[in-house]
């Protein structure tokens, strides 16, 4: 299971959050579908749910990006 609260991403240089998450849940054994247009975060997601983007110094992140529980 995934929970998102309150998570943000900011590239370097940018005037806003590239992506803004209040609330994400993704129960155990689920698929989720990312859709949108270019530049809309979707790979940024995944990014930070890989743990990529939170080590890399350019960018900032804000709020908990942990797999709860199960």
């Amino acid at each position: 299971m995934i929970e998102l609260r309150d998570v943000r991403y900011t590239w370097p240089h940018a005037a806003s959050d590239c992506l803004a998450i209040d609330t994400l849940s993704v129960g155990a054994a689920r698929t989720l579908f990312l859709h949108g247009p270019s530049g809309a975060g979707k790979s940024t997601l995944l990014g930070l749910l890989a743990g990529v983007l939170r080590k890399e110094k350019e960018g900032r992140s804000a709020g908990p990006m942990t797999p709860a529980s199960a």
